[in-house]
């Protein structure tokens, strides 16, 4: 699991799809970037579309993931209606603004301090060129490899 339970959203999103060319399952937990932008309101626009993006160089940063994503075969697979999972290609719930607990960081931040979107997803205190800031960090990472960030990406 990527993302705990413990969270405060003050503003969520589920008008994008995940990227409907996933290869593998995608936790939970990330933070998302715009692969390609729908039309007018886009609410079901099939091309309002996110991604982990690789490289975090001039992406558009949208939120934290709260789905896991899964690639099955819809004709032998059933997703688990148990859990916060979404098919690629669906739309899945984005944590826009407000506090999650993640384990998704790269190295040890200090509280206080600046996160900013990393490769595939990650959220880190060292700003990779053109990568976008997602937020900031409100404690330290803990022995289980989890810390609370406040996520707050602009509306796009």
């Amino acid at each position: 699991m990527a993302l705990k339970p413990a969270r405060k959203i003050e503003s969520w999103e589920v008008g994008y799809v995940y990227d409907s060319s996933a290869t593998a399952d995608q936790e939970r937990g990330g933070v998302v970037a715009l692969k390609t932008a729908g039309s007018g309101a886009a609410l079901d626009d099939a091309n309002a579309v996110v991604y982990y993006a690789a490289n975090p160089s001039g992406a558009v940063a949208i939120g934290v993931l709260a789905d896991d994503v899964r690639v099955i075969d819809p004709d032998k697979e059933t997703l688990n209606p148990h859990k916060a999972e979404a098919r690629a290609g669906q739309k899945v719930s984005i944590v826009r603004r407000g506090w999650v607990v993640t384990d998704r960081v790269v190295g040890s931040p200090s509280a206080g301090t600046a996160a900013y979107l990393g490769p595939t997803g990650y959220v880190q205190e060292t700003q990779d060129p053109g990568a976008p800031r997602v937020g900031t960090f409100l404690s330290t990472k803990g022995p289980d490899g989890y810390i609370k960030v406040w996520i707050d990406c602009p509306a796009v």
